[in-house]
């Protein structure tokens, strides 16, 4: 059985086959415990690195995440999702949104901040981040290490300067002046994929191209970078406010910025949106999911007045 105490309310949930053990579940209005599936200790209040809710791409369902510290100070990630515990995943959401105020301290408060990551959602969706945090983790040792190795291994950034030298190339849409220059290509001349693929983007987005390939990745590597340590908070969200302008005043709401963005991610991997198993439909179908969530993160106004509050 899992048991969750809240006050003086009781409730008991049947426990699913997949655990060997039940996880108990001790809640109060300011904090919880919880017995660790990983190592059986007590995972107490002070040791929860994060919570928030994961929406339902790649289940049927929602999974309530937990990010904790071990007693041996390793990280640790905990999926609740309804086939594991039945209806207790919307008790924990109810509890998380309602009674544990402290858990909803590292939750992003500014509407400039939440466009931000609105704009990166395919990507933190993509790569199961939290959507309510900018950059989509919290700043732990053990993620600003992770965030640190992704960004040297992908983006070739492992200092200040070459993270400058980034920007600088994202802030120029070099994708989307390769974009231009392969249009310019004759049938004969130009890769078969390459070729269909940019007079699909000539016809969609006109002259707006694949602009929001490069802005909104620069959103996202630079929030990494402060995740990582790079650059301090406010000089990443600086940065971002300059992309976050440009982009407002080319796209007109966030499934034409996606549109365009997805194009780009199509041309920059040569992978088809309308593929079967690759990372591009992947993509495609979670800005599809993101557009449906009635109090996602897509519904905000996509014109909301941008201002620097930090």
């Amino acid at each position: 059985m899992v048991t969750s105490v809240i006050s003086k309310e009781i409730f008991k949930l049947e426990r699913k086959r997949l655990f060997k053990k039940p996880i108990i579940f001790i809640a109060y209005n300011d904090g919880f415990y919880f017995q660790n599936p990983n190592g059986g200790e007590r995972v107490y209040f002070e040791n929860i690195i994060n919570i928030f809710i994961e929406e339902p791409y790649r289940f049927s369902e929602k999974s309530f995440v937990i990010l904790y510290k071990s007693a041996n100070g390793e990280e640790w990630r905990l999926d609740l999702t309804k086939s594991l515990l039945g209806r207790g995943v919307e008790k924990l959401e109810k509890l998380f949104e309602q009674e544990w105020r402290p858990l909803l301290s590292n939750k992003e408060t500014s509407e400039t901040i939440k466009w931000f990551n609105a704009a990166y959602a395919i990507f933190a969706v993509a790569t199961w981040r939290d959507l309510g945090v900018f950059g989509g983790v919290v700043p732990t040792e053990g993620a600003k290490e992770e965030e640190f190795s992704i960004l040297a291994a992908d983006w070739g950034i492992e200092s200040r300067e070459e993270a400058d030298e980034v920007m600088e190339l994202l802030f120029s849409v070099y994708t989307n002046a390769r974009y231009i220059e392969e249009l310019k290509k004759s049938k004969e001349e130009a890769d078969p994929f390459r070729y269909e693929l940019c007079h699909v983007i000539k016809e969609k987005m006109g002259d707006k191209g694949v602009l929001a390939w490069d802005l909104v990745r620069l959103i996202h590597v630079a929030s990494m970078c402060y995740i990582a340590g790079i650059y301090t908070k406010e000089e990443a969200l600086d940065l971002c406010l300059q992309a976050a302008e440009i982009l407002q005043r080319v796209y007109s709401s966030f499934d034409e910025m996606g549109q365009s963005y997805l194009l780009g991610y199509s041309f920059w991997s040569e992978e088809d949106l309308n593929g079967r198993t690759n990372k591009a439909r992947e993509r495609k179908d979670i800005h599809e999911m993101l557009l449906k969530l009635e109090n996602g993160p897509y519904s905000l106004d996509f014109h909301l007045p941008l201002k620097k509050d930090w």
